[in-house]
């Protein structure tokens, strides 16, 4: 689906909309596409069929393979090993790579967690995604992004280390946004939910760590690419990715896969990411403490043009594949 705008309600109940606005933005001209994980995770995995990589499908790795503390491949549930001069792991928060690397970590300082839905019958959301921000339930916020013959993605998240002790689930939450929040209300009314919210832990781009090690490289999630601001990974995880595959060539056209080799890689995201997560991690400190600045945020955005398009580029990055 392509998205044609976006909307936010602030902690106070002012609210933001504009419509067109993703056709505007300097940093991304083109349409705005928003895709369901399934079919986005299938064209990837035909895509990349399609240049040449054997598919598995219905495998689980079950270890990574070590030749002293250099990567040399991994075993599969079936007991089989593959071979590889490069390891890419990209394997999620719980990353079986990450782990024997002794780079897998969750810091509470760092880490957030989502839940999400999918609801179907709806009228109210048209094309335009919005950011629902509800001073009832800070730190926790809520989504609806649109997607094609009524149907949208709906969720909540919540940062954890804002998060006080004794806080209510975030299923709870989620309940109560959509049954006291009166613009949630309205965008949901008349529809029903696909099936069961489905949750999943997001370990913040703060905590990154090198992502590298002899024989192997750790991108997305197994590196901990998410946007402190947003919760966004899939952009972080495709560009990972690329990086990744681009180091990886070179360094097996050298014929040197040693961590030395392959540093190149965290030099590369590092240039990228690493400013972007730190002053988004600056935004959310401002956010979560005074919610009086996203009342003045949607206020300012409602006038300045300049400014909407602005924080258009900085909410729908996450809008890329949902």
């Amino acid at each position: 689906d392509q998205a044609t705008g976006f909307g936010v309600t602030s902690p106070s109940g002012e609210s933001f909309r504009h419509a067109g606005i993703v056709f505007e933005s300097s940093l991304r001209p083109a349409p705005l596409l928003i895709a369901p994980r399934a079919l986005l995770d299938e064209s990837c995995a035909r895509a990349a069929q399609a240049a040449g990589a054997e598919l598995r499908e219905e495998t689980m790795v079950r270890e990574l393979v070590l030749e002293g503390e250099r990567a040399v491949g991994v075993r599969l549930s079936s007991g089989e090993a593959l071979g590889a001069r490069v390891v890419v792991g990209e394997d999620g928060l719980h990353s079986r790579v990450a782990r024997a690397l002794g780079q897998h970590s969750r810091d509470p300082a760092h880490s957030a967690f989502a839940l999400r839905v999918y609801y179907r019958g709806l009228h109210n959301v048209g094309s335009d995604a919005f950011f629902i921000y509800d001073e009832r339930f800070l730190p926790a916020y809520f989504w609806v992004f649109p997607l094609p013959d009524g149907r949208a993605n709906v969720g909540v998240g919540r940062f954890d280390r804002f998060t006080r002790a004794g806080a209510p689930k975030l299923t709870a939450l989620f309940d109560r946004f959509v049954e006291q929040n009166d613009f949630v209300r309205h965008l949901l009314d008349g529809g029903e939910p696909e099936g069961k919210l489905r949750g999943w832990p997001l370990r913040l781009g703060t905590s990154a760590g090198s992502g590298v090690a002899a024989g192997a490289l750790l991108v997305g999630d197994a590196n901990g690419f998410i946007d402190p601001l947003t919760g966004e990974g899939i952009h972080f995880a495709l560009r990972s990715g690329q990086l990744a595959a681009e180091v990886a060539v070179a360094a097996i056209q050298a014929d040197r896969v040693d961590a030395a080799q392959l540093g190149d890689y965290e030099r590369r995201w590092r240039a990228e990411f690493a400013d972007e997560f730190r002053q988004a991690n600056r935004g959310l400190d401002l956010l979560m403490s005074r919610s009086s600045l996203v009342d003045a945020v949607v206020e300012y955005a409602r006038t300045e043009r300049g400014f909407a398009i602005r924080l258009g580029e900085v909410l729908c990055l996450s809008l890329i594949h949902i």
